[in-house]
């Protein structure tokens, strides 16, 4: 939902399937469909999918790269409050480099750095440059518990116009 259609009150439905393969620990495919239903009467339809290859496994250092592709395509309304193009499609390259800085068994801790590039059109609006990168930390203290943190910068645009953003985060993760 579109947070600034759930400041007009607005809700919705949404239906999605995901399929993933996963080659062996060096390759996976994904896809992935949706459908949502919003109460203005917009029905807005996704599909994407990715590649994702692992070039370098070592003890230390792991390069990998995911290939995505996603197009969406919204009924037409022309008041409604949100980002809603007619149609869309967007390409991207990301590599993410992931360096373990040190490590005992499950408890290690590990920095990430990922730059993606990629090309979104937008109908009505000409093609436009994608790019962003985020630098982050994760500290796996056991099989059952870690902490990442991080910060990240995009570029993208948006009804034709570059829009920039930045976001810092932090995420706890506990199986149990």
């Amino acid at each position: 939902m579109p947070l600034k259609g759930r400041l007009d009150d607005l809700h919705g439905r949404r239906s999605s399937l995901a399929l993933g393969y996963r080659v062996s620990d060096y390759r996976s495919f994904n896809l992935d469909a949706a459908v949502s239903s919003l109460s203005d009467g917009n029905l807005r339809k996704t599909l994407g999918t990715g590649w994702t290859e692992r070039w370098y496994s070592g003890p230390v250092y792991k390069l990998d790269t995911t290939l995505a592709l996603a197009a969406s395509h919204n009924d037409e309304m022309p008041d409604a409050r949100y980002f809603n193009p007619k149609s869309d499609v967007e390409v991207g390259l990301t590599t993410v480099h992931d360096w373990k800085l040190w490590g005992y068994y499950d408890d290690t801790l590990h920095q990430r750095l990922g730059l993606t590039v990629g090309r979104y059109a937008q109908q009505g609006y000409a093609s436009g440059l994608v790019w962003s990168y985020f630098v982050e930390q994760e500290w796996q203290w056991s099989h059952r518990g870690s902490v990442r943190y991080g910060f990240s910068r995009t570029r993208h645009p948006y009804d034709g116009a570059a829009d920039f953003g930045n976001r810092a985060y932090i995420t706890l993760d506990w199986r149990f």
